[in-house]
């Protein structure tokens, strides 16, 4: 909105003819839609908490300010064990952690999730369409995992398999195989330009809850990375299933009451769903880079 209202104030410069308003205009341009396709996420470099603190924090933040300290209460000892520091993986394993993640999600301005996961009902599906039920039980073993790609997907399954087995059934191993639900390539980009244009400012680019007015913000902006979320649409403890879909959808719609999250129910449902789509992209690349963090053995045996 604030792009398309300085794009018609500049049109309506030009009217006046002001010489240094149409330098201006000719040299900016008013295409902000998508992200510049040389941007990246940021990699972690606060604090990761390994795990909750049995009392609650004492103080509260000052408006406009992030805590400075995580768990400023506790000793120093006793903060050494909920926390690890991303500063102390070496630049290898930066590098090798950065390169998987852009090669997994992508980048703002084109994120993806190329997962491919197998499912009980995919090994009755194959049943159904014809594969020997022997072949079938040798593939029990990948029920319930993700692979980061098709060809991950395959070479586990010819591991399984004989040779022709896997020749003859690849097809439709392929066909069984399924990609998250409504994580397209094409979803994702619409979700990012929808981000990026009504979330960025308080959930920030990689979705860690710090963009520029989210210290101001209270409570502050959820942080997607850390893959929970409080409203989901069954009774349990928070962050211990994660949400449908519906229930993102339901939470952009209607806003929190009592919160600066407000309700975008006047987008188009086609960008809402899009958007709840890209909140779970963003999720899942934030568990992901935490795991892949937390098997660094720089944080020694007390955090592995």
């Amino acid at each position: 909105m604030i792009a398309k209202l300085a794009c018609q104030f500049k049109s309506r410069a030009l009217g006046v003819g002001t010489p240094i308003l149409l330098i201006a205009v000719l040299a900016s341009g008013c295409e902000t839609d998508s992200y510049p396709e040389d941007l990246v996420y940021p990699p972690r470099t606060d604090q990761l908490v390994v795990d909750k603190p049995k009392q609650d924090a004492q103080r509260f933040d000052r408006p406009g300010d992030f805590p400075r300290v995580l768990f400023p209460d506790l000793e120093e000892s006793d903060r050494k064990k909920l926390l690890a520091d991303p500063g102390k993986m070496n630049t290898e394993l930066h590098g090798e952690l950065n390169k998987l993640l852009v090669d997994l999600f992508g980048k703002p301005a084109r994120p993806a999730v190329d997962f491919f996961f197998f499912r009980e009902k995919d090994l009755k599906d194959l049943e159904k369409h014809g594969i020997p039920a022997p072949v079938v039980s040798k593939l029990k073993p990948l029920k319930d995992q993700i692979f980061t790609a098709e060809k991950a997907f395959l070479d586990a399954a010819t591991k399984l398999l004989t040779e022709e087995e896997a020749r003859l059934h690849q097809t439709e191993l392929l066909a069984r195989a399924r990609v998250l639900p409504t994580l397209d390539r094409e979803t994702l980009r619409l979700g990012s330009t929808i981000y990026r244009h009504q979330c960025l400012h308080c959930h920030g680019l990689s979705g860690d809850g710090r963009g520029a007015t989210a210290p101001w913000v209270n409570p502050h902006p959820r942080d997607y990375r850390k893959g929970i979320f409080k409203f989901t649409s069954s009774k349990q403890e928070e962050g211990e299933r994660k949400p449908r879909k519906e229930d993102l959808v339901r939470t952009i719609t209607e806003g929190i009451e009592g919160t600066s999250m407000p309700s975008f129910r006047l987008l188009p449902d086609e960008q809402i769903g899009a958007l709840a789509s890209y909140v779970i992209h963003l999720s899942l690349r934030g568990e992901t880079e935490f795991a892949e963090a937390m098997q660094s053995s720089a944080f020694g045996k007390e955090h592995s």
